[in-house]
C-alpha cells in the first residue's frame, strides 16, 4: 500500500498572507523566546483535534477505510486489510502523543471575528502577519533523522474542514491532524505541524525562528488605546525587533455618517 495515495491534500500558494492573533504577554514570550510555541495536540481545547470521526460514525468509517484499501490492493487477504487497519488507527492515537500544532489565520486581510476569538484582552492585544513561504522557510519543514531510529518531520498545510459523519473525504486514519469539524470553517486554519517522537507526551515544544525573516508586519488591536500602541513599539524595539508596527487598519478607518 502506498501511503502517499492517502494523504490529504493541504497544499498552500506560498504567497497566501497568514495572519496569528494573540495577547500582549504572548507578543513578549514571542519577542523574549525567538521562538514558535507549538502545542501538543492532544493538549487543545476542542475535544473533536486529531480524532478519527464520532462514536456514531466510528465503524461506517472502518467499513469505508477497508473498502479503499481492498479497492488498491486487490491481492490483500482479509486479514491483511483488518491488520492493517487495526494497525493505522492505533498508530493515529500514538501518533497524536508527539504531534505539535501552531495555528494561523489565512486571509488578505484582518478579521474582527479572530480579534475577539484570539484575544482574551482587546484593549492589549496584536496579531503578527508573515506569508506561507516565510512561515516554512523559517521552521524549516522537511524530514530529518537526527539520529538512528528518531525522525523528526515539519510541515506546513492548510486545514480540511469536514462533516465528522461524512464519509466522503475518508481514509484519513494517520492524517487527523490535518481535519477539523465544517463548523470551525471559519478560522480559514493554516497549520505547520512538528513531530517528534522524542517529545512524546509533552504539553508543548518552543522552535527557535528567526523573526526578522519571519514578520511582515505587526498590527495592533483597533480596541486598543493610543499608549498602547507606543508600549509595543518600545518592547518591540527593546528586543532588538523593527517591524513595521501599526494600528489595525479598521481603527485607522473612519465610519462616513
Amino acid at each position: 500500500m502506498v501511503l502517499s495515495n492517502y494523504y490529504p491534500n493541504i497544499q498552500i500558494d506560498d504567497n497566501w498572507e497568514l495572519w496569528r492573533y494573540m495577547d500582549f504577554h504572548k507578543f513578549i514570550h514571542l519577542l523574549y523566546s525567538r521562538s514558535l510555541y507549538f502545542c501538543g495536540i492532544n493538549f487543545f481545547d476542542d475535544k473533536f483535534e486529531g480524532v478519527l470521526g464520532t462514536n456514531e460514525s466510528c465503524e461506517s468509517i472502518r467499513r469505508n477505510y477497508v473498502k479503499k484499501i481492498r479497492e488498491d490492493n486487490p491481492s490483500f487477504t482479509e486479514e491483511q486489510i483488518n491488520g492493517i487497519v487495526d494497525l493505522d488507527t492505533q498508530a493515529n492515537q500514538v501518533l497524536n502523543k508527539s504531534r505539535f500544532i501552531t495555528s494561523w489565520h489565512h486571509n488578505t486581510c484582518e478579521s474582527e471575528a479572530m480579534w475577539k476569538l484570539y484575544s482574551k484582552d482587546l484593549s492589549s492585544a496584536v496579531a503578527i502577519v508573515t506569508t506561507a513561504k516565510k512561515l516554512k522557510e523559517v521552521i524549516h519543514v522537511g524530514r530529518y533523522q537526527p539520529d538512528k531510529g528518531s525522525t523528526i518531520t515539519i510541515d506546513v498545510g492548510k486545514i480540511i474542514y469536514y462533516d465528522l459523519n461524512d464519509l466522503s473525504l475518508q481514509p484519513k486514519m494517520q492524517f487527523t491532524h490535518w481535519y477539523k469539524r465544517k463548523s470551525l470553517e471559519y478560522e480559514n486554519e493554516v497549520r505547520a505541524v512538528y513531530f517528534n517522537q522524542r517529545l512524546e507526551g509533552q504539553r508543548g515544544v518552543l522552535i527557535g525562528v528567526d523573526l526578522s525573516k519571519l514578520i511582515d508586519r505587526v498590527y495592533i488591536s483597533p480596541f486598543a488605546p493610543e499608549y498602547f500602541r507606543q508600549l509595543v513599539i518600545d518592547i518591540t524595539a527593546k528586543y532588538g525587533f523593527s517591524f513595521p508596527i501599526s494600528y489595525s487598519p479598521e481603527k485607522q478607518a473612519i465610519p462616513w455618517k
